[in-house]
């Protein structure tokens, strides 16, 4: 038992590769680091903003949020056109 809450212990203590990255370069590093660029398709896109902005919710990062939700945007209006 005592393992497992220093694993969590280490956790808390672990900084993350966005600590270092500027908030408005999150999600295009996020992007980038998967794989997404201009030429993968919307839907794709989509999908992946999706998720990103349901771990922004869960990780309570509210500038990530807002950005997810912006490119969503963007992308439902190209749609709609």
């Amino acid at each position: 038992m005592k393992d497992r809450k220093f694993g969590v212990e280490a956790v808390k203590h672990t900084q993350s590769i966005t600590d270092f990255i500027s908030p408005e370069q999150k999600l295009p590093t996020a992007l980038r680091c998967i794989g997404i660029t201009e030429e993968t398709p919307n839907h794709v896109t989509y999908l992946v903003l999706e998720q990103i902005n349901n771990v922004a919710i869960l990780n309570g990062d509210s500038e990530l949020e807002l950005a997810c939700e912006s490119m969503i945007k963007s992308i439902q209006q190209v749609n709609e056109s």
